[in-house]
């Protein structure tokens, strides 16, 4: 009788895993036909990605061409670039280093590097440590266009790199006191590394990290591999980029060796570094907000998917999208690995994939804490403080505004311009604000400069009036509309001249100075565009379209002025005052615009230096 029990059971237990397997396998079907037809809905070459999660076998996928033209298939053995996703490397390396006390958290930058030029001005009260390096709280901003364009072969040692221009490496807040993310930091740590080890920074990754996690596909020389994928950039092949930052952006790597590093964060593998360590990596800890699970950790940030956290990061080159997303808490995680820089295909993929993971998070109601009255008293309007790239800031500005409503049930964080970005949020603790799953994504702290401030993610936000927050997106919209009816009007007035209808000379000269106004502000704004659609490649050399901004710039200033004095010369000397009032109300809006460009340094930009 025991016997027929034992079987029974052992039968029942083998159609319970048969079946779930089979559960599994129907399920991964059905994400792999979904992810097959955004792949074909947005013409993407190809894309890898492996997924783990709880108690189910490792899941690798690869669909599409390493190769269009060639039609070559992509394999699990296919190498593709994973641009930033290579800083975890950084922070790998820095946290063994620190593990044998050859490193620590508050090593200063002076002492680590005596040599390195950079300029602090907070340096006596706020010292650049390595904390701030490996976190992107030093106050630096991100390396310049030209930096970005910069052919690095043949590869150049990381000090002739950091020499190339070091005046992106000027503290533009107290050290640790605002995120702002930037190549140049995770550079940096590499220089700190090969300077404690002795090795070379890449030797030191594959010996300590590469090899131990066998990692034998990965490499920061992939130009050389056969392996590699070609990359696409809007469905055209793009040559193999040499980055000037190698540490930052440089390794090339397959699906399979992506998710042995996928499995050390979710398993917490001390195979290479110890729990803790790997839990450091998770959270910010360098801001005057103090531990902030939202925020940018160690080369590590948050990535939510539906409001659920995750761990990670991302990469983006040229021709290149990288998302690996982690979370030991859920005990699940992806990677992906695409050959084209579309991303609204990857992100597209990364809902697709998270969503087939919700059923592994937590999804409980978070009980709120009370709102007190006073910190009702904060609603209004916030204006982020940390731009990572500072030249563009003058075109981020008119993004960068939020509104903040308090209620005594919770609150809502939603953008002014463009609408449609929107959190609600509810108080935990005492000024803590989480996400409905629980999740504290906005912390209330001091800045040393600003005073109040918000820290939202990785952004920093300062209070503002209404005035400030709305008033530039008005004067622009009144402007433009005013421009393009002058530019119209530069085509009618000649044709006026010509048949004698506008004979006034005063007239006719206030009509070229306006026409020159218009003119050279239009050629700015489209040659902007233009240099924008693909800035590395037009901004970030000298070309017909960075240097034209450069001599755009220049004109509207000039000729502005030039119309304001017209205006003045000629105001009595007009008989009809129709003209004369839209051109007044149209350069006085375009001289705030010009000061407003010139306050940023945007006149006379040169985007390649």
């Amino acid at each position: 009788m025991k016997s027929l029990y034992f079987l029974i059971s052992l039968l029942l237990t083998s159609l319970i895993f048969s079946y779930t397997n089979l559960a599994h396998a129907n399920n991964k079907h059905a994400l792999d036909k979904q992810i097959n037809e955004i792949v074909i809905k947005h013409k993407i070459p190809s894309i890898a990605y492996a997924i783990i999660e709880p108690g189910k076998p490792q899941y690798i996928k690869v669909i599409g061409n390493a190769n269009q033209k060639q039609a070559l298939q992509a394999t699990t053995s296919t190498q593709y670039r994973i641009g930033s996703v290579s800083k975890l490397f950084v922070g790998i390396a820095a946290l063994q280093l620190i593990e044998q006390n050859k490193l620590s958290f508050d090593d200063t930058l002076k002492t680590l590097l005596p040599d390195l030029e950079y300029h602090n001005p907070w340096a006596d009260s706020h010292p650049i440590k390595l904390i701030h390096l490996l976190e992107n709280t030093a106050g630096w901003r991100e390396i310049s266009l030209s930096e970005f364009a910069y052919s690095n072969n043949p590869p150049m040692s990381l000090e002739q790199v950091l020499a190339v221009n070091p005046d992106s490496r000027t503290s533009r807040w107290p050290a640790g006191t605002r995120h702002a993310y930037t190549n140049t930091a995770s550079t940096v740590v590499a220089l700190i590394i090969e300077k404690v080890t002795g090795v070379a920074f890449e030797s030191y990754v594959e010996e300590h990290i590469l090899k131990p996690l066998a990692m034998e596909n990965t490499t920061y020389e992939g130009f050389e591999s056969e392996a590699l994928a070609t990359g696409y950039r809007k469905h055209k092949p793009v040559d193999y980029k040499h980055i000037l930052m190698k540490p930052a952006g440089a390794i090339s790597s397959t699906i399979t060796d992506m998710a042995k590093l996928l499995t050390l964060f979710i398993k917490k593998d001390s195979t290479i570094l110890s729990n803790d360590m790997l839990s450091r990596m998770g959270f910010s800890h360098s801001t005057n907000v103090g531990k902030f699970d939202a925020g940018y950790g160690i080369t590590n940030s948050a990535r939510f998917y539906k409001g659920v956290k995750y761990r990670g990061h991302d990469g983006s080159l040229p021709g290149w999208m990288t998302e690996f997303v982690y979370s030991p808490k859920f005990n699940a995680g992806f990677v992906l690995l695409q050959n084209s820089d579309n991303a609204r295909a990857i992100r597209e993929i990364g809902f697709a994939i998270s969503k087939s993971l919700e059923k592994y998070t937590d999804t409980n109601a978070h009980k709120p804490s009370p709102i007190p009255a006073a910190l009702m008293e904060q609603s209004g309007y916030y204006q982020y403080i940390n731009p990572r790239f500072q030249n563009r800031y003058f075109l981020e500005r008119l993004s960068a505004f939020n509104k903040l409503h308090i209620t005594p049930d919770g609150a809502s964080f939603k953008q002014v311009f463009p609408p449609g970005w929107q959190r609600s949020l509810t108080l935990n603790g005492e000024s803590d604000w989480q996400n409905s799953h629980g999740n504290v994504v906005m912390k209330q702290g001091v800045d040393p400069i600003e005073g109040l401030v918000f820290h939202y993610g990785d952004r920093v936000f300062k209070p503002v009036s209404a005035l400030n927050a709305c008033a530039d997106k008005l004067i622009l919209f009144i402007w433009l509309i005013l421009l393009l009816g002058m530019c119209f009007y530069s085509i009618i007035w000649p044709i006026q001249v010509k048949r004698k209808k506008l004979t006034n000379q005063f007239a006719i000269s206030l009509r070229k100075n306006v026409s020159s106004a218009a003119l050279s502000s239009l050629l700015f704004l489209v040659l902007l565009g233009l240099g924008l659609a693909e800035p590395i490649a037009r901004l970030g050399t000298l070309s017909i379209f960075s240097i034209g901004i450069l001599f755009s710039s220049l004109m509207m200033l000039v000729t502005s002025a030039l119309t304001l004095r017209c205006l003045y010369l000629v105001k009595s000397k007009l008989t009809h005052k129709t003209f004369f009032i839209f051109s007044m109300i149209f350069i006085s809006l375009q001289s705030i615009i010009v000061i407003y460009l010139a306050w940023h340094g945007a006149i006379g930009l040169r985007t390649w230096a």
